[in-house]
C-alpha cells in the first residue's frame, strides 16, 4: 500500500518503534538508523527470547538496520547520502538531539526541499517542560489520564500499559503519510511534529471536553465505578469468586435481576444524580453470585453490557480473539520462534504479509552504502573504524 514510501528512521520506544513498524507494515521502504546494539528501542528492558531484546522483535519486522555512529562525521555523512534517496523521515529523539549533529530539519530542508520530516517529543519541542524525559507513566500523571482513574480513598492508578506511545505512534504514522501525500502533490516538504502530551489530551477527547466545557466531574468514589461522567454501573466489580464488568445498565434491567424491592428506594435519575449510593448496592448484589452465574443470566437477556475480566491466559484462549487472528508467527535467528502481535487492521478481509523479519543490528549497512555509491573500499574503512557496523554474516 505504501510501496515506494521511503522512510529514514531515528526512533526508540514505543512510540517511535511503533510508528515505523505501522508504515514498514503498509509496504513502505523503513530504514532504522541505529547506534547502539544493547539498545535497540527501549531503555532498561529485560525481557529477552533467547539473548534477544523481545521488544525489537515487537517492533522491528519489514524493516532495514543501518548502523552507524553519529558522532563521528562519517557516520553522519553516510545519513546524508542516505537522505538523497529516502525522503522522508521519523524521529523521537531529545529536542535539538539531531540538530545538534548537523542533521536537524532546518539544516537539512535547504538541501532537499522535498524532504518530509515527522518528529514526536515528550512536551512538545517549545516550552518549559521541553526536553524532559518521554515516559509513559510520568505523562499519564501530567495529562490528567491517571487522576481519572482509582478508588476515592487510595492514589490515582495510571494504566498499565503504554496507552499514550501506542496512540503517538499511530499520529505519528498518520502525519507522515498525510505529509508525504501531499509533498507528491504539490513538490512541497513539510514538518509535522506531535507530543506525547497531545496524544494523551486527544485519547480524552471526551473528558476533557467536557471539564472544559463546565462539565460535572464526579469526585473518584471507592466503589466499583471506573467513570468520573457516567453513570451507575460503569466499572469493573466484584463477585462471589472474581470479577465482572457492567457498563451502562438501566435501572429497570437491574430491578430484574437483583434481589426483589433493593433497587426500589432508586429512579434512573439516581443512577447520576446519587451514583455512589446506586452504585453501592450494585457491588453488593455482584457479590452475590460467582462470575460464571452472572454470565449465564446476562447472556438470557436483552441490553445487558458486560464482560469478563480476563487474564491474559484467558484473553488468548478467548475464541473471539482467535477469530480475529491478532498474531503473527515469526522464526528469528537467534530467537528461534517468537509470536508477536500483528498489524491489526485487515484488507480485503487478510491480514498484512509478513516480507521479513526484525534485522541483525547492522544487516543492511553494507548493502544500503553501496547503493548511495560507497566502494568497497570505503565500505570496509568505515567498518573497520568503528563509524559503521556491518553484521558479520553479511560482509561475507
Amino acid at each position: 500500500m505504501l510501496e515506494g514510501m521511503k522512510v529514514l528512521s531515528f526512533v526508540h520506544g514505543l512510540y517511535g518503534c511503533g510508528a515505523s513498524q505501522i508504515l514498514a507494515d503498509l509496504g513502505a521502504d523503513v530504514v532504522r538508523v541505529e547506534w547502539d546494539p544493547e539498545n535497540r528501542g527501549r531503555p532498561g528492558s529485560d525481557y529477552r527470547k533467547n539473548g534477544e531484546g523481545i521488544f525489537f522483535l515487537l517492533t522491528g519486522r519489514n524493516q532495514k538496520s543501518f548502523a552507524a555512529d553519529l558522532s563521528r562525521p562519517g557516520g553522519r555523512a553516510a545519513v546524508v547520502r542516505l537522505l538523497e534517496e529516502y525522503d522522508t523521515v521519523i524521529e523521537n529523539c531529545p529536542p535539538g538531539f539531531l540538530a545538534g549533529l548537523g542533521l536537524g530539519y532546518e539544516t537539512l530542508r535547504t538541501r532537499f526541499p522535498r524532504l518530509v520530516w515527522c518528529s514526536c517529543t515528550a512536551y512538545g519541542n517549545g516550552g518549559p517542560r521541553a526536553g524532559e524525559v518521554d515516559d509513559e507513566l510520568l505523562m499519564q500523571a501530567a495529562s490528567g489520564l491517571a487522576w481519572l482513574n482509582g478508588p476515592g480513598s487510595k492514589p490515582p492508578v495510571p494504566a498499565g500499559a503504554a496507552l499514550i506511545e501506542q496512540h503517538a505512534a499511530s499520529l505519528l504514522a498518520l502525519g507522515l503519510v498525510a505529509a508525504a501525500r501531499d509533498r507528491d502533490r504539490t513538490g512541497r516538504g513539510h514538518l509535522v511534529e506531535t507530543n506525547l502530551l497531545l496524544a494523551s489530551l486527544d485519547m480524552q477527547i471526551e473528558t476533557v471536553g467536557y471539564y472544559s466545557n463546565g462539565g460535572r466531574f464526579i469526585p473518584r468514589v471507592d466503589t466499583g465505578l471506573s467513570t468520573r461522567i457516567h453513570q451507575s454501573p460503569y466499572g469493573v466489580y466484584h463477585t462471589a469468586d472474581g470479577y465482572i464488568t457492567v457498563s451502562l445498565t438501566h435501572h429497570d434491567r437491574l430491578s430484574q435481576i437483583f434481589t426483589p424491592g433493593v433497587m426500589d428506594r432508586f429512579t434512573e435519575r439516581d443512577a447520576m444524580e446519587n451514583r455512589e449510593e446506586f452504585d453501592k448496592v450494585v457491588c453488593e448484589e455482584l457479590k452475590k453470585r460467582t462470575t460464571a452465574e452472572w454470565i449465564a443470566l446476562f447472556d438470557t437477556l436483552k441490553d445487558m453490557w458486560y464482560s469478563p475480566v480476563n487474564e491474559y491466559e484467558q484473553m488468548l484462549r478467548d475464541e473471539q480473539v482467535i477469530y480475529n487472528r491478532p498474531f503473527l508467527q515469526m522464526q528469528v535467528p537467534e530467537a528461534g520462534k517468537v509470536q508477536v502481535l500483528g498489524h491489526p487492521n485487515r484488507y480485503d478481509g487478510e491480514n498484512l504479509p509478513l516480507r521479513s523479519t526484525p534485522p541483525a543490528f547492522g544487516e543492511d549497512t553494507g548493502t544500503l552504502l553501496r547503493r548511495c555509491g560507497y566502494t568497497e573500499e570505503e565500505i570496509e574503512a568505515l567498518d573497520r573504524t568503528g563509524t559503521v557496523q556491518i553484521h558479520q554474516e553479511k560482509k561475507e
